[in-house]
């Protein structure tokens, strides 16, 4: 329930109401997906227990790959799988006390709110300019290297 999020953090007790949260996740292949994975198996660990487990690509994580403990809640109607990030936004619209992933993009043209997270130098932080530039300076990339991934970094401003 939201209302047990209040022992981690009580300013927020009044706010929270005593209703299940409910999760969202994509049913597709995903570079959301896979960035949140990588976001909690930073936090986490390698064996993270809120998270698919992680391969090379984004391509290969499918629906298949979420533990078995996130999945078997949706015979509670707590966890709704959607395709698309088209699809994630309408159901975090449609679905009361929903939780979910989406690109910053999606989340500010249909106006949800963006969590901040609390980075490793114990700010909290959000996908705005400030926080993605943050987050680049820490994985500056190589002449043999095109991306990076870039979750999880050690600056001050670092979403």
């Amino acid at each position: 329930k939201w209302s047990d999020l209040a022992a981690m953090n009580p300013s927020l007790s009044s706010l929270l109401p005593p209703l299940p949260i409910r999760l969202l996740y994509r049913s597709d292949y995903s570079g959301s997906t896979y960035i949140l994975a990588k976001t909690l198996q930073s936090i986490e660990g390698k064996e993270a227990t809120w998270a698919p487990p992680l391969s090379d690509s984004y391509t290969s994580m499918s629906t298949s790959h979420w533990p078995v403990s996130v999945i078997n809640n949706s015979a509670e109607n707590r966890v709704t799988k959607v395709q698309g990030s088209t699809g994630m936004m309408s159901e975090m619209l449609r679905t009361s006390y929903s939780i979910g992933y989406l690109q910053a993009t999606y989340a500010n043209m249909a106006s949800l709110k963006i969590m901040g997270i609390v980075n490793q130098a114990g700010q909290v932080t959000f996908p705005d300019a400030k926080g993605i530039l943050g987050a680049v300076s820490d994985y500056p990339l190589s002449n043999d290297t095109l991306y990076s991934d870039i979750v999880d970094g050690k600056g001050e401003t670092t979403y």
